[in-house]
Formats: structure tokens, sequence, C-alpha cells
């Protein structure tokens, strides 16, 4: 009986302890985002290989003041290289995000996107695909001040970037965005607009599911200075709705802009981590 009872404590402790070791080999280590672990020099787009991405399971990404994409005005511009989407200087509760690989808060700053002359316009491929066209939600650190500090400070960027992928009908949660591009035609054009119906298909592609890794803008300066945060959530748009796109006067105005991703850098030995 003695024995029985020995054996069954032996097994619950056993038990116990092999949970803590779990738990602790769980437990988010921030070291791989910090300053002192990541190379000014790491470049940005690569490709994604998925089945070498280190599972880590991260703090909940937390969205902030979100809301304020649904309530107030925005200035959406053709900058002659792509389409930027801003508020207006003296915009209060400016949405933030933090969590997830992120040890600080960081502001909105901007959404732009990349795509190509044909269906494929991502920067970013995952095992070797690319994506029709790729949306960059782009944030700096609160500590920093400023977008013009950030870019000089190793982690002073995020990025979250969604990917779209081509689907045979319209994406009609699109509609409204892709009609205001028909007045955007010309270089440094802009609209203002309330973004209230149309930010539900960008907020619905953002989850708790993503790849990250350290990396640099994608345009000059290329600054290394960005924790990369891209989403396995896709949004579809049709090959229709993606010519809108191209129909979007360059800055010399004598032509569309009709590719503007960077080509696929090296990793270098740097590792990419998966958020499930």
């Amino acid at each position: 009986m003695y024995f029985s009872y020995l054996m069954v404590w032996k097994f619950v402790m056993w038990f116990i302890l092999s949970l803590s070791a779990t738990s602790k080999s769980e437990k988010f280590d921030p070291s791989p985002f910090t300053e002192n672990n990541v190379n000014i020099q790491d470049q940005s787009p690569v490709n994604i290989v998925s089945n070498q991405a280190k599972v880590l399971k991260l703090p909940p990404l937390e969205c902030r003041k979100f809301e304020t994409f649904e309530n107030s005005e925005v200035v959406i511009r053709n900058t002659g290289t792509t389409v930027d989407i801003e508020f207006p200087e003296g915009t209060l509760n400016i949405p933030e995000i933090t969590g997830g690989p992120l040890l600080n808060i960081y502001q909105f700053k901007q959404i732009h996107f990349h795509w190509g002359q044909g269906d494929e316009g991502s920067e970013h491929e995952i095992d070797g695909k690319r994506y029709a066209m790729e949306l960059h939600i782009v944030f700096f650190n609160e500590i920093l001040k400023s977008y013009d500090e950030a870019i000089k400070s190793p982690t002073g960027l995020t990025v979250i970037s969604i990917l779209g992928q081509i689907s045979s009908e319209n994406n009609t949660d699109l509609d409204a965005f892709i009609g205001d591009l028909q007045q955007l035609s010309s270089p440094n054009s802009e609209i203002r607009k309330n973004f209230i119906s149309q930010f539900s298909w960008i907020n619905n592609s953002i989850s708790h599911n993503y790849y990250s890794y350290h990396g640099s803008l994608t345009t000059p300066p290329h600054s290394g200075s960005i924790i990369w945060i891209l989403m396995t959530n896709v949004f579809n748009i049709s090959s229709t709705q993606m010519g809108e796109f191209r129909h979007l006067h360059s800055k010399t105005g004598d032509k569309c802009i009709d590719s503007n991703f960077r080509t696929l850098q090296d990793l270098n030995g740097r590792t990419i981590y998966y958020s499930p």
C-alpha cells in the first residue's frame, strides 16, 4: 500500500514538474527583438520558408485606439510611388500597437501599398510564392517621439504586413477604396474623407497568427530599423481591382506606377519566428 502511494505521489510530482518545464519553455523571451541582438544592416523583404520558422509563443498583439480609423478623417494620397494613407496633423487618439514581439508602444504613421505589373507584386514571399500585392501599416516607437528619429534606431519601427491574393470576383469590401483611386490618377493628388467604410477589410486581416523578424525599410534609405509582423491572414482582390492601382501615374507623370516592390534580400542567418 505504501509503495503504491509512493508511486502515485512520484507520478503527480513528475507531472507537475513537467507542466512547469513546459510553461518555462514557452515563456516569451524578448531577447531576439532587443537592440543588442539585431543588426542595423538587416535588409527586407525576404522569402519566408514556413517549415523553417521557429515557433515562439508571443504575448497577444494589442491594437489600441483602432476605432480612430472608423471615426476620423484621413488623407489618401498618390505619392508618385505608392498610395499613402495618413491622419491629418492634429488628429487625436492616434492608433497604437504593442504586445507580440514589441517591447514598447508603437504609434501609427501611415499605410501604403506595393504591387507589380501583373498579379504578382508583393514584397515578401512565403514558401517562394509572391502574392498579388502587399499592404504595410507603419508604426514608430513612441519613446523616440518622431518617425525621423525612429528610423535611426534598430527597433524604432514596426510594420504590420498583410498580403493580398487574387480572387476571381471583386472584393466588395474594397469597392469604396478602389473608387477613391480614380480621383488620384495624378502624382501628388490627394483626397480627404472619413475612412469608416474602408478599414474593415484591413482590420479583419489582423490576427494573432503571424511571422516576425528584424529587417529594414524596403524603400530608401533602407534603414534596418523594423520589427516586421507579417500576417498569415490575407485579403482578396480581383485582377480588375488590381488594375486600378496600375492606372496611377508616377512622379514623372508620363508613366504609371506598375511595379513598386523591392527584390528579395538575403536572410544572412536571421531567424524567422512564427506566432501560432
